[in-house]
């Protein structure tokens, strides 16, 4: 229940922070894609600009087992201004499977200020492993190994840091073949992960999917680890195989096992690996560096208008029954009334209904003058339904209470001043509250409960100069 409230609260939450632009981190998992094309959804809804950073996930290098999560895939995705993915390789791959899309480069890094000096003595080679338990992590190639190296005599401690679902088995195999050479050490703070990287001399991350770029690795090199980790995705793009660390084949244990021989038996060669590493980290993966590329991201997305008015003019339009309904979605609608508002001329816009289906369906007259409408939005589901079995998949619900809210908020940040007709007094006086507490600075400038019947020429003519004025 609490996943299916996440969007909802989600939306609330940027409301509420009157957020400029949202940037999401996801990994095309299974889970992830579900969540996180919801969360954008939502975003989407509050006319928000989304950046999306993919941190890798089964999907990213792999074929989707499943078509229709491919296509969730792909409407996220295109619902973001920019994609961030973390090296050339990455956005090669995106850019071929999904067209169109404004794809940057950034890669991971990690703030070099907080290693600790780090003097290694070690009476025996000491291997570390920080990551989530679970088996795209190589965990079965990791047991396999040091059993491999046991049996040829190798003599090595082995210490683990992390938590996941094959936590129970990975311990239990770990201490079956190493015995007190196996050392758990949970989930440990940020300083102190640090130092357990410090008196570890080599890092192992043999995955078998769903890597990007794992900050685990950047973090194991800036500490002067000797890295040993499986080629795929934007790993590659980081180890130079035999110069600032070591590279294998996913899920081939024999040549891993090789690898960390070869390791083990060359201590004297490591000094010249670890400086590289720290070097590679130090000049490529600065925390600044990436604060710096990821504020001009920002910058640029949010310089570009949300939509031109070109494009407000080729706004999808469908019959349903006797109504013409826009297919759009909160944020064009904000951009097309922000639009209509800066040309100084009248217009209006309806929210389209069953009822008001019908009532057009019966009066011909009454249908013309909505059809009539500036932008007629679908407020009901049955109309979205409707747009849908039409052909226009990415029909949405653009509710009025909901955009309401955001016309305001577009309002005081913009200048435009607002007015509210129609309802009772209370309603509108409640309303004007309202508004004075979430919109401060918002220029409420005609408010008026017009009585429930049929104006007198006279009162329509007064009303209209009292709008106009």
């Amino acid at each position: 229940m609490k996943q299916a409230a996440l969007p909802i609260r989600f939306f609330a939450r940027i409301l509420k922070e009157k957020a400029d632009l949202v940037h999401i981190n996801t990994a095309l998992t299974d889970l992830s894609i579900w969540r996180d094309a919801a969360l954008v959804r939502a975003a989407a809804l509050a006319g928000r600009p989304v950046v999306l950073a993919i941190h890798g996930g089964k999907f990213l290098m792999n074929d989707f087992e499943s078509p229709r999560l491919e296509r969730i895939t792909e409407n996220m995705l295109h619902r973001a201004k920019v994609v961030i993915v973390y090296s050339e390789l990455e956005r090669g791959e995106v850019a071929r499977r999904w067209t169109g899309l404004n794809i940057k480069v950034l890669p991971n890094a990690v703030p070099t200020s907080d290693r600790p000096a780090v003097i290694r003595s070690n009476p025996r080679p000491v291997i570390i492993f920080f990551g989530r338990l679970h088996e795209s992590k190589g965990l079965n190639e990791i047991v396999k190994a040091c059993q491999g190296l046991r049996e040829s005599g190798f003599d090595f401690q082995f210490n683990c840091f992390g938590d996941g679902p094959m936590k129970g088995v990975f311990l239990s195999q770990m201490r079956e073949v190493l015995g007190d050479r196996f050392h758990y050490g949970g989930v440990v703070t940020s300083g102190e992960k640090w130092q357990r990287f410090a008196e570890a001399d080599i890092f192992l991350l043999p995955s078998i999917y769903g890597e990007g770029l794992p900050m685990a690795i950047l973090e194991a090199m800036a500490a002067g680890c000797v890295v040993v980790a499986s080629e795929m995705a934007s790993v590659a793009s980081v180890i130079n195989d035999g110069v600032n660390g070591y590279l294998v084949e996913p899920r081939n244990t024999e040549q891993l096992i090789e690898k960390l021989k070869g390791t083990i038996n060359n201590r004297t060669g490591w000094k010249p690996v670890q400086e590289a590493a720290v070097a590679t980290v130090r000049g490529k993966f600065a925390i600044s560096d990436y604060i710096e590329k990821l504020e001009g991201i920002y910058k640029e997305v949010l310089s570009t208008e949300p939509i031109t008015k070109q494009e407000i003019d080729r706004l999808d339009r469908v019959r349903v029954v006797s109504l013409d309904s826009d297919v759009c979605d909160h944020a064009s609608v904000v951009a097309r009334v922000a639009a209509l508002a800066e040309r100084g001329e009248g217009a209006y816009v309806c929210f389209g209904t069953v009822h008001m289906i019908m009532e057009s369906h019966d009066s011909p007259e009454f249908g013309s003058k909505v059809n009539a409408a500036d932008m007629i939005v679908p407020d009901g589901m049955p109309l979205v339904w409707m747009q849908r079995l039409l052909g226009r998949k990415n029909a949405t619900r653009v509710r009025a209470n909901d955009l309401m809210i955001l016309l305001c908020e577009y309002a005081e940040k913009h200048g435009l001043r607002v007015g509210f007709y129609g309802g009772r007094q209370e309603v509108i006086d409640e309303i004007i509250e309202r508004a004075a507490k979430d919109f401060p600075a918002l220029n409420i400038a005609y408010a008026y409960s017009p009585p429930f019947r049929p104006l007198t020429h006279e009162e329509d003519a007064e009303i209209t100069a009292q709008i106009n004025d």
